[in-house]
């Protein structure tokens, strides 16, 4: 499967990630912007698999256009690169839809990684990120009622806390992608939790799963 990818960052970082995805035989990188409104129109324009965004790209106002982004688009995954991962930004970037954060100092193999997870649904986030949000995050109530899992729920939640895709799931317990949509709704009610990562920040606070 082919990954059409636009880089949104400085023209210095577009050559060096453009230069190691043509070396790639699934990544291929069909434009780059450095401003806004050039990224909004490409994302229109191109329809890309993935957007890399340098959030603190000043020309690029990052922040004001991942709403406008996702009201164009909700098939194109955001994976963002950041210079910290600190809890304030992280949930705010969380908040706003986005498939992916990484430190821009990660290497490029890592990040040829997040496209590739990122592209078939999966989440990335940079290391340690869990352990940074999980003081962030709520318990689903005040109880302490305990959640019960079936084994299937329980495998799934497992999976989903590597940063697993649907796909890659569905392979692992040899089920089908709909069947783990099932599982993963159900946890989410169970959990009172509002996305993906929600989900497995809360099951870790609660020891349910172990965040490694």
């Amino acid at each position: 499967m082919e990954i059409t990818v636009l880089i949104a960052d400085y023209p210095i970082v577009i050559s060096g990630i453009l230069a190691e995805a043509e070396k790639t035989e699934d990544i291929r990188v069909v434009g780059s912007s450095t401003t806004g409104q050039e990224t909004l129109y490409l994302i229109h324009e191109l329809d890309p698999d993935v957007l890399m965004m340098e959030i603190e790209l000043p020309e690029l106002e990052a922040w004001n256009i991942l709403p406008k982004i996702r009201s164009i688009t909700r098939k194109t995954k955001i994976l963002v690169f950041t210079t910290s991962c600190n809890s304030v930004s992280l949930l705010a970037l969380i908040r706003q839809g986005v498939n992916g954060i990484e430190k821009k100092d990660a290497d490029v193999d890592k990040l040829l990684k997040a496209i590739r997870v990122v592209a078939v649904d999966g989440q990335w986030y940079c290391e340690n990120v869990l352990e940074i949000l999980s003081h962030q995050f709520e318990y689903i109530s005040d109880s302490q009622d305990e959640v019960k899992l079936t084994k299937r729920e329980f495998e799934v939640l497992t999976f989903l806390a590597t940063g697993l895709s649907n796909d890659e799931i569905a392979l692992k317990i040899g089920s089908s992608e709909r069947c783990v949509r099932f599982h993963i709704n159900n946890l989410k009610d169970k959990f009172g939790a509002n996305n993906r990562l929600h989900l497995v920040v809360t099951a870790a606070r609660m020891d349910i799963i172990s965040i490694k």
